[in-house]
């Protein structure tokens, strides 16, 4: 998880690419651990959803304030949650049905995410 948290650390912005990043960072780290051991994953799922969406909504908080300094922290927050909730259902998503590829599965997603990125 530790890579997971480094790889959304490494972004300055949200945009298209940061977003894409986490999504494929986040599908390799749930991947890993559900092949790891099944049973205890499947034990750990509500604790891990979680842990990252509270960790998502903190970094996408902090960039939002950063990027949009003229919205209010009201709606950053809401826009925090409700991105980091989007990104980790998809993921969730994705996990369970596997019919295309991540990196085409997020590219699917964008144009649904990307209106709500382009705050004004």
């Amino acid at each position: 998880m530790r890579e997971v948290i480094q790889e959304v650390s490494t972004h300055e912005v949200i945009n298209q690419k940061s977003i894409e990043a986490i999504f494929l960072s986040i599908i390799k780290f749930q991947t890993s651990i559900s092949n790891q051991c099944r049973r205890s994953y499947e034990a750990f799922t509500p604790q891990i959803e979680t842990i990252f969406k509270k960790e998502l909504e903190a970094f996408f908080s902090e960039w939002a304030q950063k990027q949009w300094h003229n919205q209010n922290k009201s709606e950053i927050e809401v826009f925090a949650v409700m991105l980091s909730w989007a990104l980790y259902g998809a993921v969730m998503h994705w996990m369970q049905n596997q019919t295309v590829k991540p990196e085409d599965y997020v590219k699917q997603l964008m144009p649904l995410i990307k209106n709500k990125v382009t705050m004004d």
